[in-house]
């Protein structure tokens, strides 16, 4: 490997004593603590050691792998793995809080070449129109010293939870630290009403609108340095109350679908899908999906509502329980969330090229998302990927897919576009004519690729084209069956031959018995051979 390049001198933050906070730090009342206790822990019976594991947790680095978070206990997993994701980015793509969703990619990875460039410093940076090899990347990472890293880390959470505070409703940029005092032993932070009805004095600081990304900043450089006060037991759930009181405690649980559980960690203290999109989007949604899906007035299923910078993907998915949108499919930054059956890690790349989409992925991903909206409220669930639509949901459509407002909102345009598309006679429309108008609509047509017939076909996948479950195994069958072959005259003489002698042994044991078994004819023995030799082939 490449050797790894000097890293590059950080701005100093000022000097400050550990552990001591500004005077506008002030402990959460009561009522706020049984708040949060009721938001983060699950309802009904706690199992104590799963809320032990996150209280024991705090925000450390591994010795092997240098910019790695070391996890000590199950649970705070999907969490850490946001946090990790978000200190790479800004590791490897100089992400900062001040650059939400407008970081450019290309001048970020400048910043790797050039060691004069601090983490963060996007301004800094001049595009170059060249991505760093990957191996130099990887030896950046490898080689990056405690305090570039310490410096990522805090900007990791700050981006976290500057999100959730610019949400829609979102509270203010809200810092929560342990007490200063060690807790008496066995004592916790945070406990649920159920274990102990007295949190153990967590303070909090809030900042306001003004210079509030700076004055944060300093903050979690201080929290972050060796011994502060986020990077021992507590710090994880820590900076998870955090982000509850930067979204808003209120905001939070109207993130989330109407029955589900309405809280942030589950069984085993794992982390909900709700906390796992409250860290990737700054929205506490309670599905992976692309937008909203409203089953009928005042009953609405909540997915993702924009394209976020790290995205998403789930074993979930794989074994068909759910669909993950392309809003976290495809990221802004080639970073993705990893959930399995049991534990969240992540997957990265060093350069933009995995998530950038040509003008038609862009079209298709829109055109889809339209297609879908034109199907809510109409009972069904499908999302649009049934592959049809209501006729009369047209207009639904258009508005969704930005079309023009003469397309969509005059009669006369609407009703001759309908006409086009609609299947004669059933009232209803189908994908593909739909997504042929939507493109000559965004002014993109799809490539030629002719088929057999001359005629072109898209260049994309489409879901209706997606084999299912019964195609495969017919087809795994049909190949199955053409590459065993029958067994062969001279095997099935020989399973002949051994059940013939089988059936003498047994009558010569059974001599004068009623239930002696007659020696079967050697046709017979022939074709019962041939049934077990055709079952031993088939099993």
């Amino acid at each position: 490997a490449p050797a790894a390049p000097a890293p590059a001198a950080l701005p100093e933050p000022p000097a400050t004593p550990a552990h001591s906070w500004p005077e506008e730090v002030a402990p959460l009342a009561p009522a706020e603590l049984e708040e949060l206790a009721d938001l983060i822990w699950p309802a009904g019976p706690v199992v104590a050691g799963d809320v032990e594991r996150w209280h024991a947790e705090g925000f450390a680095f591994r010795e092997e792998v240098p910019f790695g978070l070391r996890q000590q206990a199950g649970g705070p997993c999907g969490l850490l793995a946001v946090v990790q994701a978000e200190l790479l980015r800004a590791l490897l793509f100089g992400a900062t809080a001040d650059e939400q969703g407008s970081l450019p990619l290309p001048a970020a990875e400048q910043i790797l070449a050039d060691e004069t460039v601090p983490p963060g410093d996007v301004a800094a940076a001049a595009p170059s129109g060249e991505t760093a090899p990957a191996a130099d990347a990887l030896a950046t990472l490898l080689g990056v010293s405690d305090e570039t890293r310490r410096t990522a880390l805090a900007e990791a959470m700050l981006i976290i939870l500057a999100r959730a505070a610019a949400s829609p409703s979102g509270g203010p940029l809200t810092l929560v630290l342990p007490p200063a005092t060690t807790p008496s032993e066995g004592a916790m932070l945070l406990p649920p009403r159920a274990l102990s009805p007295s949190p153990n004095g967590l303070t909090a600081r809030r900042f306001e609108p003004a210079g509030s990304l700076a004055a944060a900043r300093l903050a979690l450089r201080e929290a972050v340095a060796p011994g502060g006060a986020l990077t021992g037991a507590g710090g994880v759930l820590c900076l998870l109350v955090s982000l509850a009181l930067s979204r808003g405690l209120a905001a939070a649980r109207g993130d989330m679908d109407v029955g589900s559980d309405g809280c942030l960690t589950a069984a085993f203290g794992h982390c909900t899908q709700e906390l796992v999109n409250l860290a990737l989007s700054g929205v506490a949604s309670s599905n992976v999906f692309d937008g909203e899906v409203e089953l009928s007035p005042g009953m609405c299923l909540r997915g993702v509502l924009g394209q976020t910078q790290v995205g998403y993907l789930t074993q979930l998915e794989a074994l068909r329980y759910c669909e993950v949108g392309t809003y976290l499919k495809a990221p802004i930054s080639p970073l993705w969330l990893v959930g399995s059956s049991s534990h969240f890690s992540i997957v990265f790349g060093t350069d933009s090229a995995p998530v950038t989409a040509s003008p038609l992925e862009v079209a298709h991903c829109t055109a889809r998302r339209a297609f879908a909206a034109a199907c809510e409220g109409d009972g069904g669930t499908d999302g649009g990927d049934g592959g049809l639509i209501q006729a009369d949901k047209l207009a639904v459509a258009l508005r969704a897919l930005g079309a023009p407002t003469d397309i969509h909102a005059k009669g006369d345009a609407l009703n001759a576009l309908r006409a086009q598309l609609e299947l004669p006679g059933t009232g209803v429309i189908l994908w593909d004519d739909f997504w042929r108008a939507a493109l000559e609509l965004q002014g993109l047509a799809l490539p030629p690729q002719k088929d057999g017939g001359g005629g072109a076909v898209p260049m994309l996948v489409d879901a209706a084209e997606v084999e299912t479950d019964e195609q495969m195994a017919m087809r795994l069958q049909a190949e199955f069956d053409n590459e065993v072959p029958p067994p062969s005259p001279a095997a099935i003489v020989e399973a002949a031959a051994i059940v013939e002698a089988a059936a003498v042994l047994q009558k010569a044991e059974n001599v004068g018995s009623a239930s002696s078994i007659p020696v079967p004819t050697p046709a017979a023995a022939a074709a019962a051979a041939a049934a077990v030799v055709a079952a031993a082939v088939v099993f």
